[in-house]
């Protein structure tokens, strides 16, 4: 009892966001945000995370580990990070790695493009923001602006906008994007981006395959353009959709969520970590999810 009291003293001291922490118990594997008197009682009942002995999530810093050097990627942690950005960029090498991307390093091949964004990402992380800023790096600080924008909702032109000010107010030798299309590539550039569908108005359809090139619903009769204007030279026809589904594609998404090694180890706990002693506590211990895993496991293993 006094090791979990011990325990709440510090993470509120250094983690809380308002009343809450993320409580690390075994039901909760630090996803959940909590307040003290549910925190006590989960550790109590169900225990610490297993492994988890290290408190980063909860204000303990953890030591620098130089993790290799992956064909000239060389990637350090820094867990005790807010962002855990350089964690990121060692699982994403670690996950190049196993992959066989790293490999024949003599090879007169040319290197994967992930392997050169991921090159790029670590130089942009180990670059400071300016001239003796010891607070941020490029790429924390596009990542924060991003955060911002995506935060407080807002539009490309006043992200572009205060790309310019910050580019004429910093030091020389920032190297900032000039605007929010660049800014967009280092989204692209670990693999998350997505795909551009454009879609009817009232949802009659969507302009993929054979709808590809229609200019109008063949439903709905309502057509696919917002807005249509041409360039100054008159070649260029540039054509604004009424709607847009942005599809992000599942594998690409898996592969990340394992790449991470806390993400993976989220996503593997209801089979790994969880208490199988035949009572109902999570959605795994159901029938209908047990019918689901023998219809995949025949699926995929014939």
């Amino acid at each position: 009892m006094q090791g979990v009291n011990s325990f709440l003293a510090f993470a509120f001291r250094n983690s809380a966001v308002g009343n809450k922490i993320l409580c690390p118990c075994q039901k909760c594997v630090n996803s959940f945000w909590k307040v003290a008197s549910v925190v006590r009682e989960h550790l109590i009942c169900d225990g610490f995370l297993k492994g988890y002995t290290t408190w980063n999530l909860h204000g303990e810093p953890t030591s620098s580990v130089n993790h290799g050097n992956f064909d000239g990627v060389e990637v350090t942690e820094q867990c005790n990070e807010d962002d855990d950005i350089s964690c990121l960029l060692r699982d994403l090498a670690a996950g190049l790695d196993d992959r066989g991307d790293f490999e024949d390093n003599n090879s007169v091949l040319e290197p994967s493009a992930e392997l050169l964004a991921l090159q790029k990402l670590v130089a942009d992380n180990s670059t400071e923001l300016y001239p003796n800023c010891k607070k941020y790096t490029q790429l924390r600080f596009l990542n924060r602006l991003l955060h911002l924008k995506l935060l407080g909702g807002w539009t490309d032109r006043s992200f572009n906008m205060l790309l310019d000010l910050l580019n004429d107010a910093l030091p020389e030798g920032s190297a900032l994007p000039r605007n929010f299309h660049e800014a967009k590539k280092l989204v692209k550039s670990i693999g998350i981006g997505y795909i551009s569908i454009h879609a009817c108005e009232n949802d009659c359809i969507l302009y993929w395959k054979d709808n590809l090139d229609l200019n109008s619903c063949p439903k709905c009769k309502v057509s696919r353009w917002k807005s249509a204007r041409k360039s100054l030279d008159g070649k260029h026809t540039y054509k604004v959709p009424r709607k847009v589904l942005r599809y992000f594609p599942i594998k690409k998404c898996l592969q990340r969520l394992f790449l991470s090694s806390k993400t993976a180890n989220l996503t593997r706990w209801h089979d790994e970590g969880r208490n199988k002693d035949g009572l109902l506590r999570h959605p795994a211990d159901s029938p209908l999810w047990k019918d689901f895993d023998k219809k995949k496991s025949r699926i995929c293993y014939g």
